[in-house]
């Protein structure tokens, strides 16, 4: 049975709508990978870069006020320099647990009884960035950190009670309690560094995410049509 010529025009018109229906649905995927290998960046790596960038800030200013309490001579600002110390190091806590757990998690909320989270709260950082939980070579290197960063504690305890003994007594000289307070104060440089460095890595780290994350943008953007 022969077709009409405008049932046959009907017919390859259908066809040809059908294929760029099908070449659209998968342009239209394509450059949803796109868009999402693109999205990786911004939103998921970039923040885990400055949040490591922003502990080892965090780091460099716990130590460079323990310097600054070490020169202090006055009895009476040692809880000023010790209270902007104790921020310091609840800094460093607060960006160290987002990498580790993601500021989203339940883990993040939790962690020091919620102490961390209403940081991030009254900083207002909820709104302004969302930290995903770093990869599992950033986990170890951000528990490396901490752990020279507990030390790094000790040893600036130390400074504060030797260096505050040592003014109330005015005793000034190199013995008794201000030279255990330069002892402490050589071991707290020493770990400080350690986690400096540690953090130092984190963001190496994160900084390959992004690469990777790029080059993943590249591929869907070469396949795209």
């Amino acid at each position: 049975m022969k077709l009409k010529i405008g049932t046959k025009l009907i017919s390859g018109f259908m066809s040809m709508v059908l294929l760029m229906l099908v070449i659209a649905a998968v342009a239209y995927w394509n450059l949803g990978k796109v868009a999402e290998s693109a999205d990786i960046v911004p939103y998921d790596k970039v923040p885990v870069a400055d949040a490591s960038m922003e502990s080892m800030i965090a780091v460099i200013s716990s130590r460079d006020l323990m310097g600054e309490y070490m020169l202090c001579e006055d009895v009476s600002k040692l809880p000023g320099i010790r209270a902007e110390y104790v921020e310091t190091i609840e800094d460093f806590d607060m960006w160290l647990s987002g990498i580790k757990y993601g500021t989203d998690s339940g883990e993040f909320k939790a962690a020091e009884g919620g102490k961390v989270y209403a940081m991030w709260l009254k900083d207002g950082l909820d709104k302004e960035m969302v930290i995903k939980k770093g990869s599992d070579q950033m986990t170890r290197l951000v528990d490396e950190a901490d752990a020279f960063h507990s030390k790094f504690q000790v040893e600036t305890a130390k400074i504060m009670k030797y260096h505050e003994q040592a003014l109330t007594e005015r005793k000034l000289a190199l013995t008794g309690a201000d030279a255990l307070a330069k002892v402490a104060m050589v071991k707290a440089d020493e770990y400080s560094e350690q986690a400096d460095l540690k953090m130092d890595e984190v963001e190496v780290e994160a900084g390959r995410d992004m690469d990777r994350a790029m080059d993943a943008a590249d591929a869907a953007e070469a396949q795209a049509p």
